[in-house]
């Protein structure tokens, strides 16, 4: 899972997406929060993960927000 920290320029605040690895060269974002300058993660087990306080169900194909 790789986090990247965005930034649109002068007038817009940071934002933080998260991205799965999935087949192939296929990625999936299952973490999009606008106004945020950094990630808090925590596994809680191999597919349950913490994101800054929001706890995602990776095995049911949780995301935030939902998609």
């Amino acid at each position: 899972m790789d986090f990247y920290l965005t930034n649109g320029g002068a007038t817009t605040a940071f934002g933080v997406i998260g991205k799965i690895d999935g087949p192939l060269w296929f990625n999936k974002t299952i973490y999009n929060e606008y106004r945020m300058d950094k990630a808090d993660v925590e596994w809680l087990d191999d597919h349950t993960v913490t994101i800054n306080g929001r706890t995602l169900d990776l095995e049911k194909g949780e995301t935030y927000p939902d998609s």
